[in-house]
């Protein structure tokens, strides 16, 4: 893989993620008045290196061979994205010796995770914007589920 695609990868992979931890908190907070919307500047910081931890992964999984068909392109998403987003929640709880916020971290990197890789797979893609889409949206209503569940446990 050349420099440039990397790095493009690198930086849509990696934004992406930021963004959607932010967002993803912030839907879980709004229904709330935004109590707790003051834990969102700790949130923008923790997620900095998750989000470079990410754009890695974008560029290691995308690595591969080209073309490569669909379960190959966004197969990693599906799979690591979540994965690498539940692993950073229990780097950072381990780190700060605990996480209590007014939102569930660990399903905000989750879902950030997935739709990082997704954006990193799509650059170099043809074709791939439909089904980018599709994952992506599977991912937000499993991410508004787990909020309605979370708040209905407590």
């Amino acid at each position: 893989m050349n420099q440039r695609l990397a790095a493009l990868r690198l930086l849509a992979g990696g934004s992406v993620a930021w963004a959607a931890s932010l967002v993803a908190a912030a839907l879980y907070i709004a229904p709330t008045g935004w109590r707790g919307a003051g834990d969102l500047v700790s949130m923008a910081l923790w997620s900095v290196p998750f989000a470079l931890a990410v754009g890695v992964a974008g560029i290691a999984t995308a690595a591969g061979a080209q073309p490569r068909g669909p379960v190959r392109t966004f197969g990693p998403a599906v799979t690591l994205g979540p994965t690498l987003g539940i692993i950073a929640f229990a780097a950072a709880a381990g780190v700060r010796g605990g996480w209590v916020v007014a939102f569930p971290v660990f399903s905000c990197w989750a879902f950030a995770g997935l739709l990082g890789l997704v954006a990193a797979a799509l650059p170099g893609r043809r074709g791939s914007v439909r089904l980018a889409g599709g994952i992506s949206l599977v991912g937000l209503v499993a991410l508004l589920w787990s909020h309605v569940v979370l708040r209905r446990l407590g």
